[in-house]
């Protein structure tokens, strides 16, 4: 979950734009992408076929979605990649399974695409509490990852994330589409088409001392006839020889997103 950027739209608000009305669009927190990244292979010298099983925990501090704020939450992951071998060494398909929950308070991106009503329930008692949410993904992709002669790797990757979360957040934003002029764009669940490229280095000789990466990822949101490209922030990730992992993702000065991990190659 980061600061996403929505084109051709700015923030989440924009989106009401594009539908000729003036409100406030929620998204459920299930929808939102986690920090966790793919794993490069560790040696990049071998060229056979390989499985790898990954499990993963992140923290969101202070992260926002869709015209909420001050999320603070965490989660686990359990993935798993298959490597072709020979001359399809360069092409995987993996998969990722997340739950994750946390607390989140409502907030207004653009001002003005908020309604008055909206924006007098934000003052209220109710408006400025936090509330509960809890969320599952499931992660298909496919891609390629290549290695070059100086120790330089590119990937990139295409998929589909199901998603589906509830929680007090949830039951919040269906009360407040009733009374307060604001839209949900989805019942809690969905399916959202990703693509991801990432460029890394592989330290030392055969990545003796690990390996760097840099993920950069986009997600399409539908909301009726209506495509929003959503923009995830940067990825920055080490990963270890032995297995051992972890990244960063820092979108503002208050908000950070990490996760770390470990994996295992068969």
């Amino acid at each position: 979950m980061k600061k996403r950027f929505i084109i051709p739209a700015a923030l989440c608000g924009m989106a009401m734009l594009l539908n000729g009305c003036v409100s406030s669009a929620f998204r459920s927190m299930a929808s939102s992408p986690t920090p966790v990244v793919h794993q490069p292979r560790l040696n990049p010298e071998k060229k056979d076929v390989e499985k790898t099983v990954s499990i993963d925990a992140f923290g969101l501090f202070n992260d926002s979605w869709f015209n909420t704020e001050g999320l603070y939450g965490g989660g686990a992951s359990l993935g798993g990649i298959l490597r072709g071998g020979g001359a399809i060494s360069p092409l995987f398909a993996s998969v990722n399974f997340t739950g994750f929950g946390g607390k989140v308070n409502f907030n207004c991106d653009v001002p003005k695409n908020c309604s008055n009503t909206y924006k007098e329930w934000l003052d209220s008692e109710d408006g400025k509490d936090d509330y509960s949410f809890w969320a599952l993904q499931e992660l298909l992709n496919v891609g390629a990852e290549f290695n070059t002669p100086i120790n330089v790797f590119l990937g990139l990757s295409g998929g589909v994330r199901l998603f589906q979360g509830g929680g007090d957040f949830d039951d919040q934003r269906d009360k407040i589409e009733k009374v307060a002029k604001t839209r949900n764009l989805d019942d809690g669940y969905g399916v959202s088409p990703t693509a991801s490229l990432w460029l890394g280095y592989h330290i030392g000789k055969e990545g003796k001392y690990g390996s760097v990466s840099l993920q950069y990822s986009w997600a399409k949101e539908y909301d009726n006839d209506e495509t929003l490209t959503i923009n995830v922030s940067p990825t920055l990730s080490y990963f270890h020889p032995s297995g051992f992992h972890g990244g960063i993702n820092i979108y503002s000065k208050n908000s950070v997103n990490v996760y770390m991990g470990k994996s295992f190659t068969f």
